[in-house]
């Protein structure tokens, strides 16, 4: 079968059986010849074929919203196409800027979840709350570094060193938070059909997690 599909393009007989009796062969075939044609296509870039799944959609997350904002052509790949980026553990040299963020992120949130449950007063953050912010560090460290996303040992010791002092910096202005009165009460708390309506009259319904809540003594 391959020796007569090849025969076939070989001779330029696309139309030939050999060729059309195989789905991929055909649908690759057409994104050559849509492409080099002088059509508005959809390889090319026309999205009518697809406008009622966009207009028509109505459940939405913060995130993705926020994709679509900053970056249209990402959400295009990520969130339509579902196209992933893949990483290759063992080229990267230095933790990059989206673990490093799910890093810090992770490492807070189960400071302040911890907080929250402990009946800690939450009224400022001592020294023996910073020992348990890097007592949780190392733990998330640990696992970061188990899962191969840390990058090489000479750059991820300066790295580490600086996400730790960020933490640090980090509770330094909370405690200026807490001062005012703030207290937080919930981490990544989930919300759900946010109506947000938008100007050709449709309502998106919003989902997603906020990071934090903190709430002041009047509620």
């Amino acid at each position: 079968d391959q020796d007569l599909r090849l025969a076939a393009i070989a001779r330029r007989e696309l139309k030939s059986a050999a060729l059309t009796s195989d789905a991929a062969l055909t649908r690759a075939l057409e994104v050559i010849g849509s492409r080099a044609s002088q059509e508005f296509t959809r390889f090319d870039g026309n999205l009518s074929g697809v406008q009622p799944d966009i207009s028509g959609l109505q459940r939405v997350s913060a995130t993705q919203l926020q994709t679509w904002a900053s970056c249209p052509r990402g959400y295009l790949f990520k969130y339509v196409l579902g196209v992933d980026h893949e990483e290759e553990p063992e080229r990267q040299l230095r933790i990059n800027a989206l673990d490093r963020g799910t890093l810090f992120h992770a490492i807070l949130e189960q400071f302040i979840c911890h907080a929250i449950d402990s009946g800690h007063p939450l009224t400022s953050w001592s020294q023996a709350d910073r020992g348990r912010l890097h007592e949780i560090a190392e733990i998330h460290f640990a696992r970061f570094q188990r899962e191969g996303r840390t990058g090489r040992e000479l750059l991820w010791r300066r790295d580490r060193s600086q996400i730790l002092a960020e933490l640090d910096r980090t509770l330094d202005r909370d405690n200026l938070r807490l001062a005012t009165g703030l207290r937080p009460v919930a981490v990544e708390h989930h919300f759900d059909l946010v109506e947000v309506p938008v100007p050709n009259g449709n309502v998106l319904h919003v989902n997603g997690s906020i990071d934090r809540i903190d709430r002041y003594p009047d509620g």
